[in-house]
């Protein structure tokens, strides 16, 4: 625990950095069509991101291998020849990635069981292979080459909202398989590999294309969040025309969700990328973030705790943003089982405790760590406190200092938080029928008659009831 702790400090500095970013190179404009459907999503709390396409059927992270200066970096002896027979290796892999094992409705059943409350899936990466039934290119599930034959996106949506789950469709803005965006023999970068500016009609074409696509997928599929990635094809080089995309998005779905990543316009919320803010922003945001170490699917990956995955989850929450947790479906169409187990485990963690995540708002101090004794008091631990509320109720979550521990006699809580006006009436543990006892002493909450053991081993909350509601800050 008190390296889960160590984990999320620095996962907090590297995000002031993130908040830097977002202030002077992405501006959150919410359109005031989709105001009140954003409201709504904020309140949702926790999404699925899934990552699944080709480069499932090798293990590796997403299409980043495609990108030359991305792979020379990493070794400088690779030659452009063996770079070429490599990307001619990886785009063949649509000849083989048929997941026969595909369940969509049994995802969206697990994914439920597990509190998530929307999805996002990759309907096509970088690399430019389609994962839904796309008309404008023959590279996809059900081009020529592929022996899926599944639209394995739109069987998702189907099952997903038939399970009352909110549906994104991730995009990559970018497209390297495509000769009107990588239109040389050896393209060095990840940007397109011509000046648009000197070559209008193939850009123009490009453009009808991305804009092609996107229709496509709000006529076919209607989703309530367009997820736009590939940040950097952007109007200052490379312009796809993104308020006509929102536009006709909105055609489509008035109270569609738009994210174009760091684009600064039709972007309604932020979304920070394996980081989180370290107190709540000003605008709607949704920190995105794996389960193991890769975005897709890889054999043997390093999955993060369950109690790690909560603590990210409850920490996000309590300053005012989402969680998208990403996921990489294995390339037979399954999900890897440690991911089923972690997805269980937090769904019955939620299933007790999701009152203090879903529909909450933020609340000042926002997370604060205290000090608590052994019974003897000869020993002392940290333990992270994690604020919400909603209604009239505010919760104090809390993860315990080590594994295995056990309540004290009473627990002191420094509660810096006073409510002007307002009167708390009472304090439980949810998931426990012990009746508490409770009384202020100076500036401590003093909680007593605690149960002997906690009632989940991750994190705990406690349940402060007041008289009245408690204002949104």
């Amino acid at each position: 625990v008190m390296k889960r702790m160590a984990q999320f400090a620095s996962f907090f500095c590297i995000a002031i950095l993130s908040l830097c970013i977002a202030t002077t190179d992405a501006r959150i404009h919410a359109n005031t069509n989709t105001s009140e459907a954003l409201a709504a999503w904020s309140e949702l709390k926790f999404g699925l991101f899934l990552h699944w396409g080709i480069f499932s059927v090798w293990g590796i992270d997403a299409s980043w291998s495609l990108e030359w200066s991305y792979m020379h970096g990493n070794n400088p002896n690779l030659t452009e020849a063996e770079q070429t027979a490599y990307r001619k290796a990886y785009w063949d892999l649509n000849k083989v990635f048929d997941p026969q094992e595909y369940d969509p409705k049994y995802w969206a059943k697990i994914a439920k069981a597990a509190g998530f409350k929307y999805v996002v899936m990759t309907t096509k990466h970088h690399d430019g292979f389609n994962m839904y039934a796309t008309q404008l290119s023959p590279y996809s599930v059900i081009g020529p080459e592929s022996p899926c034959q599944r639209d394995l996106y739109g069987e998702l949506v189907t099952a997903f909202r038939n399970e009352g789950i909110m549906i994104g469709a991730y995009y990559s803005k970018a497209d390297w398989h495509s000769k009107l965006y990588w239109s040389s023999a050896f393209p060095s970068t990840r940007d397109v590999d011509y000046d648009p500016e000197t070559n209008p009609d193939l850009w123009s074409k490009f453009v009808a294309y991305d804009q092609g696509q996107l229709e496509e997928l709000m006529k076919m599929y209607n989703p309530d969040i367009l997820w736009l990635d590939g940040e950097w094809v952007m109007p200052s080089y490379e312009d796809i025309f993104i308020e006509e995309i929102g536009n006709m998005a909105r055609s489509y779905n008035p109270n569609v969700l738009m994210v174009n990543r760091r684009g600064g316009i039709e972007e309604d919320y932020f979304t920070p990328e394996e980081q989180a803010s370290p107190y709540p922003l000003l605008d709607y945001w949704e920190s995105c973030n794996v389960m193991g170490t890769y975005w897709a699917f890889k054999p043997d990956d390093d999955y993060k705790s369950t109690g790690d995955l909560l603590v990210m989850l409850i920490s996000v929450v309590s300053n005012g943003g989402n969680l998208l947790l990403d996921i990489g479906p294995q390339p037979n169409g399954e999900i890897p089982a440690v991911a089923q187990s972690r997805m269980s485990e937090i769904g019955n963690w939620l299933r007790t405790n999701g009152e203090s995540i879903y529909s909450s708002h933020v609340i000042f101090p926002y997370q604060f760590t205290d000090e608590v004794a052994n019974v003897t008091g000869t020993n002392t631990w940290n333990i992270n406190y994690y604020m919400t509320a909603r209604d009239n109720f505010v919760y104090l979550i809390f993860t315990p200092p080590y594994d295995d521990y056990t309540f004290n006699l009473k627990l002191e809580i420094y509660f810096r938080h006073r409510l002007p006006g307002n009167t708390l009436t009472g304090v439980d543990l949810l998931g426990s029928s012990q009746k508490l006892t409770w009384n202020f002493e100076k500036d401590r909450l003093v909680i007593q008659n605690l149960p002997p053991n906690l009632p989940n081993p991750y994190a705990s909350v406690f349940k402060l009831t007041y008289q009245n509601k408690i204002p949104v800050e």
